[in-house]
């Protein structure tokens, strides 16, 4: 088997005062289908995490969040991330604990199909479409087809 490296980022990071090193490398194995790897590891502890996903699977996630992102901008906007590079892209790391106590009802049920016996954490690449909202009463204005109508 032959792996292609083709990028490798690797930062520390803190996530709710807890420092890790967080490392993303995307590869392909035999010329195959891009992957993505993601490995974390607990400064404090020691304990360490690993996921490899494939660019369908990346692609595949992003399109069910009504946010579709191809795998090389979604890896892009991922680096962006590790190393802040945006006001509007981060990281957080949840526990399946944080999901039960926030009652994140749809993830939970898809990851109860994949639980372990080990810990099992789950990183977010978290991305928003800044809306700026002004002080001032204006007329509420409808877009549709391109046109502004006021209602």
């Amino acid at each position: 088997m032959v792996v292609k490296y083709l990028e490798e980022d690797s930062v520390d990071v803190s996530f709710h005062g807890t420092a890790y090193s967080l490392s993303i490398t995307t590869y392909s194995e035999d010329g195959g289908e891009l992957m993505l790897g993601v490995d974390l590891e607990s400064l404090s502890l020691g304990t360490t995490w690993h996921g490899e996903f494939p660019a369908s699977y990346v692609e595949g996630v992003t399109g069910k969040t009504g946010s579709f992102k191809r795998f090389d901008i979604f890896v892009k906007m991922f680096q962006g991330a590790l190393w802040r590079q945006s006001d509007t892209v981060f990281l957080d790391l949840l526990t399946y604990g944080d999901l039960v106590r926030w009652h994140c009802c749809g993830l939970l049920c898809a990851l109860q199909d994949r639980s372990h016996s080990r810990p099992t954490l789950l990183l977010f690449l978290i991305y928003h479409a800044p809306l700026l909202l002004f002080s001032g009463i204006a007329p509420r204005k409808e877009v549709r087809g391109g046109q502004c109508s006021s209602y």
